[in-house]
């Protein structure tokens, strides 16, 4: 399908059809921004993109979150550090602030219900107490001392499966893959009130723990024999994904369904199904997965389709081969973006048709939810 081209400015352009259009409001200037892709669920109609303007010597912007004040506050990782700013500044002249000084972040996540914060700079995984972003209060030694988890971590993962929450990370050796799972200490009280410091960096011990599960299952705990949870996977892993009570693990190979109480692994596709023959590709490399209505939406680097949980195809009538190599997917009902270096493609969940594609240099995608989009607009020199 082709669309007419409009110009969007500063390296930005708009493919659209005639049934849709898409605005970028923002002035444009000369400096690196980001991008929140809001009003998803009018996408069909008019959605609007706010441009938010950070200063160039905060480095390379690798992941944003908003975790404080209700989403009224932005966190970045980047090369040169954490740093907090307004979402909605009062004044045109704010700037973001550093509250963390650290190398190399790549990665930045919260565990809210913990007061924790997860950074991953230098391939260390590494944990703070929330409190650190608040650069307004008064702060003690213990609350900007970190806890180093884990050395030589590729990545990390956080999220909720057997209904605990949880935290893997990957470290890569060769062309395999070691996969080491955590969680909150006992001792970190969930819903700490601001400005306290958890408990657990008052003591000077790890924020995370091994997650461990009992060798016998249905005994006494005081008579059980426990085992940390940490498999090999013999492939370059790419990302971990939570289902309701199992890992699901992309890599070279394809995805892995891993059993944290047996640690058994498993292909989630059925190579019986010869209506998945076109996914043993070696040049398709496995991204990510969504659960949807008891179906799983796989996405590739080539291609995206739903399996039933059986590793059968369904729906056999819906595939999207994507146009370029996207690095990165986000979905808001009813429409699913895939985030090529070079564009934006933006697809109907439910038909799979093309909607739109935004066109720019340099994309990534920091963060999704429901309610958001946010991706990085680097617009220096354009």
């Amino acid at each position: 399908m082709l669309f007419p081209k409009f110009k969007g400015g500063n390296g930005w352009s708009i493919l659209k059809d005639s049934r849709a259009s898409f605005e970028i409001e923002a002035p444009f200037t000369r400096r690196l921004y980001y991008l929140i892709i809001s009003s998803l669920a009018h996408i069909a109609s008019t959605a609007l993109c706010q441009l938010v303007r950070l200063d160039l010597n905060i480095g390379k912007l690798y992941r944003a979150n908003h975790v404080l004040d209700g989403g009224r506050k932005l966190v970045y990782g980047t090369d040169s550090g954490v740093w907090i700013s307004d979402r909605r500044p009062k004044s045109p002249d704010a700037r973001p602030r550093r509250v963390i000084d650290i190398n190399t972040v790549t990665q930045i996540d919260v565990l809210e219900e913990y007061q924790l914060l997860l950074i991953l700079a230098g391939k260390a995984l590494i944990s703070y107490p929330l409190e650190i972003l608040d650069p307004n209060e008064s702060q003690s030694p213990l609350a900007r001392r970190p806890r180093k988890i884990q050395n030589h971590s590729q990545f990390f993962t956080a999220g909720v499966c057997m209904g605990r929450h949880l935290v893997c990370t990957a470290k890569m050796s060769g062309i395999s893959t070691t996969i080491k799972v955590y969680e909150p200490m006992d001792t970190i009280s969930k819903g700490n009130r601001k400005g306290a410091i958890p408990r657990i960096f008052q003591g000077g011990q790890d924020a995370l723990k091994p997650f461990k599960v009992c060798s016998v299952p249905l005994i006494h705990e005081e008579e059980a024999d426990f085992f940390s949870q940490e498999f090999y996977v013999p492939a370059e892993a790419t990302a971990v994904n939570y289902l309701k009570s199992k890992l699901c693990v992309a890599c070279v190979r394809g995805f892995e369904v891993v059993s944290l109480d047996t640690l058994e692994t498993q292909p989630l596709l059925d190579l019986a199904d010869t209506s998945l023959d076109f996914v043993t590709r070696k040049d398709n490399i496995p991204i990510s997965i969504e659960r949807l209505n008891g179906e799983f939406l796989l996405h590739y680097s080539e291609f995206s389709f739903f399996v039933n949980r059986n590793g059968w195809r369904a729906r056999p009538d819906w595939l999207i081969s994507w146009e370029g190599k996207p690095q990165s997917f986000a979905l808001s009902h009813p429409y699913l973006l895939a985030f090529d270096p070079s564009f934006i493609e933006i697809r109907h969940l439910e038909t799979s048709v093309l909607v739109h594609i935004v066109t720019g240099k340099n994309i990534r995608m920091l963060h999704s939810s429901t309610r958001e989009v946010r991706l990085t607009v680097p617009l220096v020199g354009l």
